[in-house]
């Protein structure tokens, strides 16, 4: 599933050339993809009660949000990492990771998610 379109990669990218549709649309699932194998939470924007807290179905899970088109609301933060993620795979085409360690997602990316994921023993 992709997080965002191309027209918000472009847009956060700052990039009018359409003549990379097809590498941008790689990124995007490529960081996507990236992106939900690093949260453990659903997603989907959960629907909030008048205290900010999520709303619980009858088995305890989320109530993901809906727009006014009746889809659900993917997670902001997860657009956003993915945003960040499609930038860095971008940039970095050549995939030497100069910035970082190569087991590990951006810096910028994992500081927008790490609220979103149960950290693992090892």
């Amino acid at each position: 599933m992709k997080l965002v379109t191309v027209e918000q990669a472009r847009e956060h990218l700052r990039s009018d050339d359409t003549d990379d549709n097809a590498d941008l649309e790689l990124k995007i699932s490529a960081a996507s993809a990236a992106v939900l194998r690093y949260v453990t939470v659903s997603r989907w924007e959960p629907v909030r009660d008048e205290d900010g807290v999520p709303v619980l179905d009858a088995d305890g899970h989320e109530t993901p949000a809906t727009g006014d088109d009746g889809k659900k609301i993917v997670r902001t933060e997860l657009q956003m990492g993915t945003l960040l993620m499609v930038a860095y795979l971008y940039n970095e085409r050549d995939g030497s990771n100069k910035n970082g360690d190569a087991n590990y997602l951006p810096a910028g990316v994992t500081a927008i998610l790490y609220d979103l994921r149960t950290p693992t023993a090892a």
